[in-house]
């Protein structure tokens, strides 16, 4: 029996494998959940594999093969580690000390629900109400 990190190597080893020898497949060959599926694994990931396929997800997107709305998740985890703030609003981390869910830094706060509703996102004060947070936008 895998353990859960052997688990989550084999995965990225066969997704690897798969994008690598046929690009992103369409949602017509495995289904929008095997798309979504190939999303997970590659969010999940060390953040170089996140980086090395984030072109790779951004072209699926423009190309009709993935939701847009799937793709900024890894887009908001790739900035994070990037530049320390998120463009999305889709990453929330836990307060360790008073273990409180809040939302992971933002570029251009003002604009977010802009972006979000461009990509068919709910607003951010929605959002993060889902996690039990209060957000308000700073002017």
């Amino acid at each position: 029996m895998l353990n859960q990190a052997q688990n989550d190597a084999l995965n990225l080893w066969k997704i690897e494998k798969l994008l690598h020898n046929y690009g992103w497949p369409h949602p017509d060959s495995i289904g929008e959940s095997g798309s979504e599926t190939i999303l997970l694994v590659l969010q999940h990931s060390h953040i170089s594999i996140q980086r090395k396929y984030l072109p790779m997800v951004r072209k699926a997107v423009i190309d009709g093969k993935l939701s847009g709305k799937s793709w900024v998740f890894l887009e908001d985890r790739v900035s994070l580690a990037n530049t320390g703030k998120q463009l999305y609003g889709t990453q929330v981390e836990t307060n360790q000390n008073t273990g409180e869910y809040f939302i992971s830094p933002i570029i251009d706060e003002r604009n977010i629900n802009i972006r979000r509703k461009k990509i068919g996102l709910e607003s951010i004060e929605t959002y993060a109400s889902s996690w039990g947070i209060n957000y308000k936008i700073s002017y």
